[in-house]
């Protein structure tokens, strides 16, 4: 992070979010979201780039977003040269983790107003909006 940005904390519904940002609100915001497992400050080499023409804004995103964990095994039984009987299980999703997805763009909507946002919802998921569910796949394969 360059010297003269700021770091700040935004409290949301009770829910503290941390940003970082190039600017104090006198040029046209931007704002740059990063994927999984980053930060806000993954865009520094870009933000540092735009700085002098936008107010850069690099929220780090609330957690855990997309969260999906697969898991395979098998174990093979010989019975002689030729024969052997294998045992597969693959679970998608086996921890059975939610996803949620927002219902449309309202909650990604960044506003501002003499720099205090004002879209008390934003990165904030539905509550009711879940989906995902846990695959358990079983097979046999007898070789011969």
């Amino acid at each position: 992070m360059l010297v003269h940005w700021t770091q700040n904390d935004l409290f949301v519904n009770g829910v503290r979010l941390h940003y970082s940002r190039s600017g104090h609100g006198d040029k046209p915001a931007l704002v740059f979201v990063h994927g999984f497992s980053d930060n806000g400050l993954c865009w520094t080499p870009v933000a540092r780039d735009l700085e002098a023409e936008y107010d850069v804004i690099m929220p780090d995103m609330r957690g855990p977003a997309y969260m999906n964990h697969d898991f395979g095994v098998f174990k093979n039984f010989v019975f002689n040269d030729t024969r052997k009987f294998q045992f597969r299980a693959s679970f998608t999703n086996v921890f059975n983790h939610p996803q949620r997805f927002l219902d449309d763009n309202a909650n990604l909507k960044l506003d501002f107003t003499n720099g205090v946002m004002t879209n008390a919802n934003f990165g904030v998921l539905p509550q009711n909006r879940k989906y995902g569910r846990r695959i358990v796949q079983l097979a046999f394969k007898f070789y011969f």
